[in-house]
């Protein structure tokens, strides 16, 4: 087999593996976004300066109400408040112009994550054990 064959080969499997998928429901992006990120209501836009690193970029922030569990006095609750939901470079921005680089367009994410460590976390036992 030599290159040109190689290559032919290579581009009759990729664009036939792509053709194939097309039609099945089940490869459709679409049905791999969460529901819950869908939320209707009337959202307000507020400027603000993403806080990921030190350029200060300014974005547009996207907040509408939801509701929150928070921790208070030691008992888990719901609380309605504003929730970001999308953020976006500001247009008029001197640093930005408008763009935002991924770690600002993840900042909701990070956010909101359930894995996020949301108090202060105390030592148990010596330092430099475990």
């Amino acid at each position: 087999m030599n290159r040109r064959q190689f290559i032919k080969i290579s581009a009759l499997t990729g664009s036939s593996a792509t053709l194939a998928s097309c039609g099945n429901p089940e490869y459709h992006l679409i049905r791999f976004v969460p529901e819950d990120k869908l939320v209707p209501g009337i959202a307000a836009w507020k400027p603000s300066i993403c806080p990921l690193c030190s350029a200060g970029c300014g974005i547009n922030v996207r907040v509408m109400d939801g509701e929150v569990e928070v921790m208070r006095n030691g008992q888990l609750g719901l609380t309605r408040m504003g929730l970001a939901k999308k953020l976006e470079g500001l247009p008029d921005h001197p640093i930005n112009q408008g763009k935002l680089c991924t770690r600002g367009l993840a900042a909701a994410e990070i956010t909101y994550h359930p894995d996020r460590v949301g108090h202060p976390l105390k030592r148990s036992g010596s330092r430099g054990d475990g």
